[in-house]
């Protein structure tokens, strides 16, 4: 059980870390899309 939560523990940080730079681009694109449209009506 031990040895099963160390490996994942290191590969779901790195893939966390990952993910939310991805998340951070995404939500900016998303906020500037968002305030385009508000902008627009």
């Amino acid at each position: 059980m031990m040895k099963n939560t160390i490996l994942p523990c290191t590969f779901y940080e790195r893939d966390t870390l990952r993910a939310s730079t991805q998340i951070h681009r995404d939500t900016k694109n998303w906020h500037q899309k968002r305030l385009g449209q508000i902008m627009a009506i």
